[in-house]
């Protein structure tokens, strides 16, 4: 029996397209806008609104809701956009495994981090070609500011700060570190799970520490 399990996810894998984990994200969150459908809870029937405890965090692949709606007012509404039944399940799920992130970095939600980035198509700023560089401090009308040494203004020395700083560097790189982990979990996660009909997710191709 158990090799007959095994055989029917092995096969199911082979069926779903393999996509990185990152592109996954991206498909979810810029083109399926999944947090924006499921957090607005576009599309949903009040009765179903209630059963998932008034937030309206998930929605429904089934339109027999949305039916019932037009039926008791007489007309089809329009919610102006991608209503919760034409939400792809995978993206539902996704959004799920995402949620489920815990942990913050720089004061952001692990979760948070993953989908902004998704959003926009694009991975946390490394900084990686930026290290601290000597920059003079300045007047305010944009002179550069010299300490004297001696009354007659001969001798003296100009102060300067370091930009980008140490620390900020070092916060960036923090941040990516996070956003990297995070995705490397859910590829993980989403393959043990194995609910996804469409996908297959792979690990992040992504370098984990691209200032190396």
């Amino acid at each position: 029996m158990d090799m007959v399990v095994a055989q029917s996810a092995r096969a199911s894998a082979l069926q779903r397209q393999p996509i990185d984990i990152e592109d996954l994200l991206v498909w979810t969150y810029r083109d399926q806008r999944a947090d924006v459908v499921i957090e607005r809870g576009i599309g949903l029937f009040d009765q179903e609104g209630e059963a998932d405890g008034l937030v309206r965090q998930r929605s429904s692949a089934c339109g027999v809701l949305a039916v019932a709606r037009n039926a008791l007012l007489g007309w089809r509404v329009d919610g102006g956009g991608r209503s919760a039944g034409g939400l792809h399940e995978d993206a539902e799920l996704v959004h799920r495994a995402v949620m489920q992130l815990t942990g913050r970095v720089q004061g952001l939600p692990h979760w948070r981090l993953v989908i902004q980035n998704a959003a926009r198509a694009e991975r946390p700023d490394a900084m990686v070609r930026e290290v601290p560089r000597p920059v003079p401090r300045m007047h305010r009308d944009g002179r550069v500011l010299v300490e004297w040494s001696d009354k007659g203004k001969r001798y003296g020395t100009c102060p300067v700060e370091y930009a980008p700083s140490a620390a900020l560097i070092l916060a960036a790189q923090a941040e990516y570190t996070a956003w990297h982990s995070a995705l490397m979990l859910l590829a993980l996660a989403l393959q043990v799970e194995r609910k996804l009909t469409r996908w297959f997710p792979l690990r992040p191709a992504a370098p984990a520490t691209p200032w190396l």
